[in-house]
């Protein structure tokens, strides 16, 4: 995924630009955004895709053959137990109003 965004002196350097080469997903859209504009939270899944760490995408099983996870250097792993959960969050998400039932507790 491909994402341009003009971003402030003190993300990029001095110059305005910055290109950020790394494995990312949707997921990661939010915290990437949270980072831009230094909103702090940890109300999200993913990671910001400009924290200079290697970055890692899962790939569900139905989308593209079997269940895979592909890291920074391209290549595919199984999941671990910790995508499984974040895998099931994520689901929860998607299948439930999760947020909102997080607020009242």
């Amino acid at each position: 995924m491909k994402i341009y965004a003009h971003s402030r002196d003190h993300l990029s350097g001095g110059n305005g630009r910055r290109t950020i080469d790394k494995v990312a997903g949707q997921i990661d859209i939010l915290p990437t955004l949270y980072d831009l504009f230094n909103i702090k939270s940890s109300s999200y899944f993913g990671e910001s895709m400009l924290d200079g760490e290697e970055g890692d995408a899962l790939i569900l099983k139905g989308d593209y053959g079997s269940q895979m996870k592909i890291n920074g250097e391209g290549k595919v792993e199984g999941f671990s137990p910790e995508d499984q959960k974040e895998i099931d969050l994520s689901d929860q998400v998607i299948r439930s109003d999760y947020f909102k039932k997080l607020r009242k507790r």
